[in-house]
C-alpha cells in the first residue's frame, strides 16, 4: 500500500493503486472539514492536517481518524521528510500572512 496515491477535497478522499490502475473511494473522513495530506507512513497510516494547526492520523485499513494534537507553528507550504524511524519532519513553510519560517517540527 506504500505506493498509493492520495487525491482529496474538501473531507473526501480517493486511494490510487497505481499497481492495480484502481481508484477507490474512502467517503467523508476525520473532521468533516478541509484537510492536508502530510505524509503517508509506512504503518498503513496517513498523518493528516486539518486547518491552522491539527493534526492526525487517518488509518487507510480501518478507515479511523485520531486527533494526535497541534502543530506548534501554523505552517503552511511546508516541507516533509519521512525518517528511517518512521517519523516524519516537518520543515520551512511560512504564516498564513506570509511570514516564512525557519524552525522544524517532528510526528
Amino acid at each position: 500500500m506504500s505506493d498509493l496515491i492520495i487525491l482529496h477535497v474538501s473531507s473526501q478522499m480517493e486511494l490510487y493503486d497505481p499497481s492495480r490502475d484502481i481508484w477507490t473511494s474512502v467517503g467523508n473522513i476525520c473532521y468533516g472539514q478541509y484537510w492536508d495530506v502530510i505524509s503517508v507512513l509506512t504503518n498503513e497510516q496517513v498523518l493528516i492536517k486539518k486547518g491552522a494547526d491539527n493534526v492526525g492520523l487517518y488509518d487507510i485499513l480501518t478507515g479511523l481518524c485520531t486527533h494526535i494534537g497541534n502543530m506548534i507553528d501554523r505552517r503552511d507550504s511546508f516541507a516533509t521528510s519521512l525518517l528511517i524511524d518512521g517519523r516524519i519532519l516537518l520543515t520551512g513553510g511560512a504564516y498564513a500572512n506570509g511570514t516564512v519560517l525557519d524552525s522544524a517540527e517532528l510526528y
